[in-house]
Formats: structure tokens, C-alpha cells, sequence
């Protein structure tokens, strides 16, 4: 089984990737609820809770680059504030399922071919 990565590129910039029960805990501690993951675009770092099921600490990755791609890319001015959150939780794991059943897609995707 892969490991989760330590760290994601993101556009320029390199988010590391915490998956310690001590990265977790402040901001569960700041949201007086537990939580999966978060995003800190400001420090680049993305913390993942490491007392998930492994299948949930996946969409859980998902979920939170996919925040720091809307905030890289500049796009939260899409979003209305109220809906950002729904959005991101519903797109991550149908993503993840896109991506898991189209591993060709994937390496196409990824691939640095020739433009003939």
C-alpha cells in the first residue's frame, strides 16, 4: 500500500504533508471538533488525522488539495463563502473515484509526451 506523501507540489508551491496525531490536534483544538484534515495555505501545510480508516485519509488528502489548489489558483472568488466547504466535500472523493478508475487517464494525463 502507498504511503501518503510528504509533501504535494501545488502550482510553485510545496505544501508539506503532516499525518501526525500532534499536527492534527491544534486545529481540532481551534475547531473544538474532530477533524480529518485542514489546509494552511499561508504555511504551506496540509495536516491529515492519522486515526482514519487509510480509505478516508485518501479523500481526506483529496479534500484538502483541492483547498490549496482554489487558493494557489486564486479561486475562491468563485465560490461564495457559504458553499466553498459543500463543494469541496462533495467534488474530493467523486475526483478520487475518477482518478482510481481511470488509471490510463491518469497516465496520460501525467505523461510528458510529444505534441505531434
Amino acid at each position: 500500500m502507498a504511503e501518503i506523501p510528504e509533501k504535494i507540489q501545488v502550482g510553485p508551491t510545496t505544501y508539506k504533508v503532516d499525518s501526525t496525531a500532534e499536527g492534527i490536534l491544534r486545529y481540532e483544538m481551534d475547531s473544538a471538533t474532530p477533524i480529518g484534515g485542514s489546509c494552511n495555505h499561508s504555511e504551506a501545510l496540509i495536516h491529515i488525522s492519522p486515526v482514519v480508516p487509510p480509505s478516508r485519509r485518501r479523500v481526506n488528502l483529496t479534500h484538502e488539495f483541492i483547498h490549496a489548489l482554489i487558493d494557489e489558483w486564486h479561486l475562491r472568488e468563485v465560490f461564495r463563502d457559504d458553499c466553498m466547504e459543500s463543494f469541496i466535500t462533495r467534488f474530493s472523493p467523486a475526483l478520487l473515484d475518477l482518478l482510481r478508475r481511470n488509471p490510463q487517464l491518469v497516465a496520460f494525463l501525467v505523461s510528458e509526451a510529444e505534441d505531434g
